[in-house]
């Protein structure tokens, strides 16, 4: 185990690596993670494998090992999968004897989610690949899956578009005996909306009100994007005037997805009249 003033010597051991003319190996950055990750200090451990990005050294697979044995919690291991490469993280965590909870699965499969912030066929396969992994490992090690589980894959799904499967998945988590829930609902028309199945999306929305679910601010939200997906800006308005009618206040969300649908079917006085309103009731647009 490591001794008491190690982590000390970890910032000082950093410090001297930046001053060095030496080029810094990844076998010493993969010594200071080990000396950090088996003490417990997970900061010093972000720090040593962010100093190895800056001085351009490329991770091995021990790299990762060691940075993920250091992230302790899912919060933690969210903070690395955003600055780590998903691809080579998830193998090296594959060849690791772990005991992981469902939330740093969890953990994984939000950054698959991640996807809909970048574009590229192949990228889009990668993490829809490695979200099945992911939840495919999760299903072994826990059989009786909770709700949440389902709810992160299909998230990861619909920021690769892939409603049949998303639909499939839907299916099969009510088979288990799960019964979906408002957020559920949202996430599911939300894939409608990436997808382009409106229809899908307003037989969710008819649905969720039949087993007695009340639609949210959220849900509302995801039927104005599947309307403004298909072009149809008239009944994206109409949702907007239903949200109305269920005493529900619209969100700075709400606004953008209406004045984008307006905005694409060149109804420009109506989206001014729109983002009028939205500052006069001190919303902060959207991006």
């Amino acid at each position: 185990a490591p001794r008491a003033g190690s982590w000390g010597r970890v910032q000082e051991t950093l410090a001297k690596l930046a001053d060095s003319q030496l080029p810094p190996t990844v076998d010493v950055y993969n010594a200071l993670l080990q000396v950090a990750a088996e003490g417990g200090q997970w900061k010093q451990a972000y720090k040593v494998f962010k100093h190895m990005q800056i001085r351009k050294v490329r991770p091995d697979i021990e790299t990762y090992q060691w940075i993920v044995r250091g992230s302790k919690s899912p919060g933690q291991l969210a903070s690395v999968l955003k600055i780590a490469p998903l691809q080579p993280l998830w193998d090296a965590v594959r060849e690791m004897d772990r005991q992981w909870t469902r939330e740093m699965y969890h953990a994984m499969l939000q950054a698959c989610a991640r996807t809909r912030m970048q574009k590229g066929t192949k990228v889009v396969k990668t993490k829809r690949k490695i979200a099945l992994e992911v939840f495919e490992d999760l299903q072994k090690r826990y059989r009786n899956l909770d709700l949440a589980s389902y709810e992160n894959l299909l998230v990861a799904l619909e920021a690769t578009r892939d409603w049949a499967l998303g639909t499939q998945i839907f299916q099969d988590m009510q088979q288990a005996g799960l019964k979906p829930r408002v957020v559920t609902y949202n996430i599911m028309i939300n894939l409608c909306a990436a997808s382009k199945k409106v229809e899908s999306a307003l037989q969710l929305f008819e649905e969720m009100e039949t087993v007695g679910l009340m639609p949210d601010t959220a849900t509302f939200n995801a039927l104005l994007r599947a309307h403004r997906e298909a072009g149809d800006s008239e009944e994206a308005l109409q949702v907007l005037d239903q949200m109305g009618g269920k005493a529900l206040s619209p969100n700075a969300q709400t606004y953008h997805q209406a004045i984008s649908a307006c905005m694409s079917a060149l109804k420009w006085e109506r989206a001014l009249e729109l983002f009028d309103e939205m500052l006069d009731k001190r919303l902060t647009p959207a991006m």
